[in-house]
């Protein structure tokens, strides 16, 4: 659900610097906490099914962090 609420804050606030910065700063936040846990996932294989959500969960936040950059920069 996270996913569907950065993806709508991103299209409100296309036009707004910062907002999206404000964004880009929560989902860096978000990006951390979640870099900061993926060992433990992969220090036994019994967790491979949660490594592997947790790596496509970095997969979005890539993406979205690179819609942003790229709105920001229509900003500018």
């Amino acid at each position: 659900m996270q996913q569907m609420e950065w993806r709508e804050e991103l299209e409100t606030h296309k036009q707004n610097k910062e907002a999206l910065e404000k964004l880009a700063s929560d989902i860096q936040k978000n990006k951390n906490e979640i870099m900061s846990q993926l060992p433990k996932f992969f220090e036994n294989k019994s967790n491979l099914h949660d490594a592997i959500k947790v790596t496509r969960e970095l997969n979005f936040i890539e993406k979205i962090e690179q819609h942003i950059n790229d709105a920001l920069i229509e900003i500018i």
